[in-house]
């Protein structure tokens, strides 16, 4: 009651005073906003409360959106990764067929080229220098060349089977009359 002194006079403020004394009033200046009814407070604590209430049932529901969110990342992370993995896995099978493929097409071109054993012959080939083209496998026949200059004995008439040493492969009757005839043995009949 004390903000009535400005507005009134000595002799009116203490009237008041006394008129007001012992009754259940409560004076306040609601221009500095220091009153509010108690309907009004009820009704602003409500809708705070409402609001309140509001922005934890969002803030539960963002929360439960981020676990799933999170969840679907991890599974996304995992699926890319075993995706990468299939990726590389399929990558090596494709590099092992090529290479399988390009061994299987040189030891064929060895074979053509005479070679008394192919499997030493195709382990002196310089795989670095040998390439798959659209028209068939390039630097083989080079070092076919070289190689066949250099160590001419793996090169020509193949004379075993690969069985027994010393079985002849291509044996004919004209063979069979001479080791009968070096060896003393009469001739077949």
């Amino acid at each position: 009651m004390e903000f009535l002194k400005e507005y009134l006079s000595e002799e009116t403020y203490s009237k008041v005073s006394e008129e007001l004394t012992g009754k259940d009033l409560k004076l306040a200046d609601l221009s500095k906003g220091e009153y509010v009814s108690k309907q009004k407070y009820n009704a602003d604590l409500q809708t705070a409360e409402t609001k309140s209430n509001d922005f934890e049932s969002k803030l539960l529901t963002a929360q439960n959106d981020l676990k799933t969110a999170k969840t679907d990342l991890e599974s996304a992370q995992a699926e890319i990764q075993s995706l990468k993995e299939s990726a590389a896995d399929t990558e090596k099978l494709k590099q092992d067929y090529e290479s399988k493929l390009t061994d299987s097409e040189v030891k064929r071109v060895v074979d053509k080229s005479g070679a008394k054993d192919t499997d030493i012959v195709f382990g002196l080939l310089d795989r670095s220098k040998i390439k798959r083209t659209e028209n068939g496998i390039d630097g083989v026949q080079e070092q076919l060349e070289h190689i066949k200059t250099e160590k001419s004995y793996l090169f020509g008439k193949n004379i075993g089977t690969g069985g027994s040493m010393g079985t002849p492969h291509n044996k004919s009757a004209v063979d069979d009359e001479k080791i009968r005839e070096v060896m003393g043995l009469p001739k077949k009949g």
